[in-house]
């Protein structure tokens, strides 16, 4: 069987995970979590990753990892290496701890990692190991770290903080119980084996050495047939009204990552400065603001505090 392909390039972010051997236990004290989390601040300095997320579960473990220099597979094979060697010490046992080598997939940062945080810092409420309120006192996961940032701190939390405001305004993206569709999609499917969170678009632009690897498929856009259509529903209309059309090229450009030129023949604009003017109407006009949130909502994507304001 071939290995899984490896992504990695300068300035990528990736999300790392990997299960025990046979659904083995791979954490059954809290010595284990302390030292897998000893090892990977060991491995921010050694290698230089850094670490924005991440949750260790009973019998695996998820990280939100940025490689400055693409020294992804050097720092798991350390991190994974010496704590198995170091569990099967203190447990008398012999032999690989995880499954294989670890699991990584490429993310697309502009549209993926907020969310990607997200889903990794609400994997023990998902998986039923805490309640909503025992989530913000989850010893082992990087939420505690962006309730109770320390200078020099492994975890890196302005990135996520400066994308999505202000500290308030990232926890509040992790407690909130909207759905993201597409990413359990994403996570919970066939897709599941795919190595790229990205559209195609995304890795048309990956570097020349990633492109020679083969053939990569990328997560399919919406089509803006499929935005049309839960607007008219949204809006109980047999079609798209004015003020819905413009919201239509805005979620467009956002969701389907349609081109100006493509928006414009889809919507019968003019030209690109009125499909420009027809988005810039539409963030400005406040009576959008709930269509704008039940759409999103709809197709799993939160809305930013910039959106609706």
């Amino acid at each position: 069987m071939s290995r899984p392909l490896r992504i990695d390039y300068p300035g990528a972010y990736h999300h790392v995970m990997n299960r025990g051997a046979a659904q083995q236990a791979t954490f059954r004290s809290v010595r284990d979590r302390e030292e897998f989390s000893s090892l990977w601040a060991e491995a921010t300095v050694r290698f230089g990753i850094v670490v924005l997320a991440y949750a260790w579960m009973g019998n695996h473990f998820h990280a939100l990892v940025f490689t400055p220099d693409a020294q992804l597979s050097e720092s798991l094979r350390y991190i994974i290496h010496v704590y198995t060697q170091r569990f099967n010490r203190r447990n008398g046992r012999d032999g690989p701890l995880f499954r294989g080598r670890f699991h990584s997939i490429l993310i697309d940062s502009d549209i993926y990692l907020h969310r990607v945080a997200r889903y990794i810092e609400r994997n023990p409420l998902d998986a039923g190991l805490v309640t909503p309120e025992e989530l913000l006192r989850y010893r082992w996961s990087s939420l505690r770290h962006y309730l109770n940032p320390t200078p020099g701190d492994w975890v890196t939390t302005q990135p996520l903080i400066s994308r999505m405001g202000s500290r308030r305004s990232y926890l509040k993206h992790v407690l909130s119980e909207l759905p993201d569709e597409e990413l359990e999609a994403f996570y919970g499917g066939e897709q599941r084996q795919g190595v790229i969170l990205g559209d195609q678009q995304f890795v048309d632009s990956l570097p020349a050495e990633v492109q020679k690897l083969g053939p990569i498929i990328g997560v399919q856009a919406i089509a803006l047939e499929e935005i049309d259509e839960v607007l008219v529903r949204i809006r109980a209309q047999s079609h798209l009204g004015p003020r819905t059309r413009f919201l239509a090229a805005e979620l467009g450009q956002l969701l389907a990552r349609s081109s100006r030129q493509d928006l414009a023949n889809h919507y019968n604009f003019a030209s690109l400065s009125t499909v420009s003017s027809a988005i810039a109407r539409s963030k400005a006009d406040p009576q959008t603001i709930p269509i704008r949130q039940a759409a999103m909502a709809y197709f799993g994507r939160p809305v930013l505090q910039r959106q609706a304001s």
